[in-house]
């Protein structure tokens, strides 16, 4: 009887340290899975903003080309003009 007490207790001071460590092991993967979480909705909103941002240069790009038409526009008229 002496001798199983003295094995199972042994057993459960080896498996202490082994269940610390598993507690650490898996505190670790949660704070991963958090950080890996926030990582991903900071790629997310950082592409939200990318593609939010694309449009408005496009915009941009439309309203320049457009002024440059009306400035080409009126330089021509500006040009007849003098002409006559």
């Amino acid at each position: 009887m002496q001798l199983h007490v003295f094995l199972h207790a042994k057993s459960v001071m080896f498996c202490l340290p082994l269940q610390e460590q598993c507690q650490t092991l898996t505190s670790q993967l949660q704070d991963a899975k958090a950080k890996l979480a926030a990582e991903k909705e900071v790629s997310k909103n950082t592409k939200r903003r990318a593609e939010f941002l694309d449009g408005e240069l496009q915009q941009l790009r439309m309203q320049l080309e457009t002024l440059s038409l009306s400035y080409d526009q009126a330089q021509q008229r500006n040009s007849k003009q003098e002409v006559k």
